[in-house]
């Protein structure tokens, strides 16, 4: 499990640092921290997670309303469980935080399903939701899936053979309770 904790580690420092140089006007940084953060993906996940190559600079008022906010930082890491599939054979599940979270914000928010294709990476992102096309607020939070490889879900996983945590959550909308789960 170490290789795996050290490879979201990584891709998370990626994420931070790509998220952080789209707010500074210089293309050539942003798209080449963008290519080291594709290189974490399936080939199906670079550009559905809204970080697309840039060919032109924005407004200028746009990095100057962005200019002093603080850099973009890592994701939470709560918990890694190892599952098999019948298709991509082993799978990492990695419960983790939203995109650069508030200091202290340990919010349960994204499953993120980890393979072997030319290498690890992440084939699929699903979100701990409640969202409805009705907005409904009371709807029970479940996994919705994002982006990524369709077939590969909580339905079609084995297991878990292997769990760790890491990282306690907040007690919000079922997360403490998902963390504590064996899944």
């Amino acid at each position: 499990m170490n290789d795996i904790v050290n490879f979201l580690e990584e891709f998370f420092a990626k994420e931070a640092k790509m998220s952080t140089l789209k707010r500074v006007p210089n293309l050539n940084d942003y798209n080449r921290a963008l290519e080291e953060y594709y290189a974490f993906l399936v080939p199906q996940l670079r550009g559905s997670t809204g970080h697309m190559p840039m060919t032109e600079l924005d407004d200028e008022d746009v990095y100057m309303m962005l200019e002093g906010l603080p850099d973009d930082t890592k994701r939470y890491m709560y918990k890694i469980s190892k599952y098999s599939h019948s298709k991509y054979g082993t799978v990492w599940v990695a419960y983790v935080s939203k995109p650069s979270p508030p200091e202290g914000g340990k919010y349960w928010n994204t499953a993120l399903f980890l393979i072997e294709e030319e290498g690890l990476k992440v084939a699929r992102y699903m979100l701990w939701s409640n969202y409805t096309e009705r907005g409904d607020q009371d709807a029970p939070y479940e996994w919705d899936g994002l982006w990524g490889y369709r077939d590969l879900n909580f339905e079609t996983i084995q297991g878990p053979s292997q769990i760790l945590r890491i990282l306690e959550p907040i007690d919000h909308k079922g997360g403490l309770e998902q963390y504590n789960a064996e899944m």
